[in-house]
């Protein structure tokens, strides 16, 4: 499947050059659940909505090093592909408003962080929109991405300032728009983790309310091997009954 490609942790560390943004996370992730760094390689496979962000910080149980196969997708494509079998996990932001098509029997989650979606804009551009009144210049996301769907229910919340489209991102990644941000391009909805830094050094401002979500890793119970039951547990997952 397109966007599908394998990361091993040591490597990862070595040269993050080589790989994206969204790559990044997923790739934190399985490294914050691991310990023994000359244990046996194994393997698990992890699907991710692209600008997907999410960590363990403070969890360190034996796991032993993983090799990941991560692809980072839109929404519809990371559920098809934990639902199909050839993915352990998937690794997702969730928020209340919008249903998860999922079985909780066969497809457990557990909630291993969480995050706000941020309204942002580069601060010397807003004031010269703001100047010349009317809406403000919106960069957003392809046509089903989660983080779109997020996004539009951030942008109806009250507080939040009248916007138009001047800008469609197809990739569905967060960390062009955020570059188009920083740019000056125009107002976007990014998760606060991301952008953390350039919100701390003035590089953007907050424009609207936030949104808060969570990020939560949901397994196929039907995919059970000894690395998946170690992040699993790791992940502080429920235990389940394997429904095969």
């Amino acid at each position: 499947m397109s966007g599908r490609h394998t990361v091993h942790t040591r490597d990862w560390q070595e040269r993050p050059e080589q790989h994206s943004a969204e790559t990044e996370h997923v790739s934190v992730f399985i490294r914050h659940a691991t310990g023994a760094q000359n244990a046996d390689m194994l393997s698990t496979r992890v699907s991710c909505p692209g600008s997907q962000y999410g960590t363990l910080d403070g969890s360190s149980p034996a796991v032993g090093e993983v090799a990941t196969r991560v692809l980072p997708e839109n929404y519809a494509l990371c559920l098809q592909a934990l639902v199909e079998g050839g993915y352990d996990f998937m690794l997702t932001y969730h928020h209340p408003s919008v249903p998860v098509p999922l079985d909780p029997a066969r497809f457990p989650h557990a909630v291993v962080g969480e995050d706000r979606l941020t309204a942002v804009a580069n601060p010397r551009h807003l004031a010269a929109w703001r100047g010349r009144g009317g809406r403000l210049p919106l960069l957003q996301y392809s046509r089903g991405s989660f983080l779109g769907l997020l996004a539009a229910l951030a942008q109806n919340q009250p507080g939040a300032p009248e916007t138009e489209v001047i800008h469609v991102n197809e990739n569905s990644l967060a960390e062009a728009l955020k570059f188009m941000a920083l740019e000056g391009h125009g107002i976007a909805w990014l998760p606060r983790q991301l952008v953390e830094a350039d919100l701390g050094a003035g590089r953007l401002c907050v424009v609207a309310p936030e949104l808060p979500m969570e990020i939560r890793l949901y397994r196929n119970a039907g995919r059970s091997r000894a690395v998946v039951e170690r992040v699993w547990k790791a992940a502080g997952g429920p235990a389940h009954a394997n429904p095969e």
